[in-house]
């Protein structure tokens, strides 16, 4: 007896991938891009960042590293350096497989492994090439899961939508979505 799952198909997905958002948004900007960033000083006027052995001086910076590697790069005080201590991931893991018998959609968003939330579950699997058999799953690891933990549990959400993984071709771990928990931050702030 299958449990019925809730599931969302949605089509879109960029037809140029992510990459087309982001370039569009920062069409009016000055983006740089393989900078290596070795030195950010702040002064009460300006910030000035070193970055490929060039010092130049903004007004305003936008910093998109990993918050653990601030540290190398930029003096903080105290206090931001106590903040960043209170940054927490997602282990999240990226896992590219060959699947048959899905429906011709491009992507399965399980709701209730969304917002359930369900540690170690099909969050979502797409499909980025029509015309091929791979897809990508996505999973957030629970307490104490590694990846083979990741790959079975997909492996039984991907038959109740209806598939098969014929093969892992690759499994990747990373840390996603740094953010610091409301508590937190009303904690950090009320002293």
């Amino acid at each position: 007896l299958k449990r019925k799952r809730r599931y969302f198909l949605n089509p879109l997905m960029f037809v140029d991938g992510f990459q087309s958002l982001a370039d569009n948004l920062a069409r009016d900007l000055d983006v740089r891009f393989d900078a290596r960033v070795t030195k950010v000083e702040r002064t009460a006027s300006a910030v000035w960042v070193t970055a490929n052995e060039h010092r130049e001086e903004f007004d305003k910076l936008v910093i998109t590293i990993d918050p653990e590697a601030l540290a190398s790069i930029m003096d903080m005080d105290q206090e931001e350096s106590a903040f960043l201590g209170l940054v927490h991931y997602e282990d999240y893991y990226s896992t590219l497989c060959e699947i048959t018998g899905l429906r011709g959609r491009k992507v399965y968003y399980l709701l209730d492994h969304i917002y359930g939330p369900r540690p170690g579950r099909l969050l979502v699997v797409g499909r980025p090439q029509r015309e091929t058999n791979l897809w990508l799953a996505y999973a957030v690891a629970g307490e104490g899961m590694n990846g083979d933990d990741i790959v079975s549990n997909i492996r039984e959400d991907v038959e109740l939508l209806g598939g098969t993984i014929e093969k892992v071709v690759t499994q990747r771990r990373w840390n996603y979505f740094p953010h610091v928990k409301s508590g937190n931050v009303r904690r950090f702030y009320q002293g």
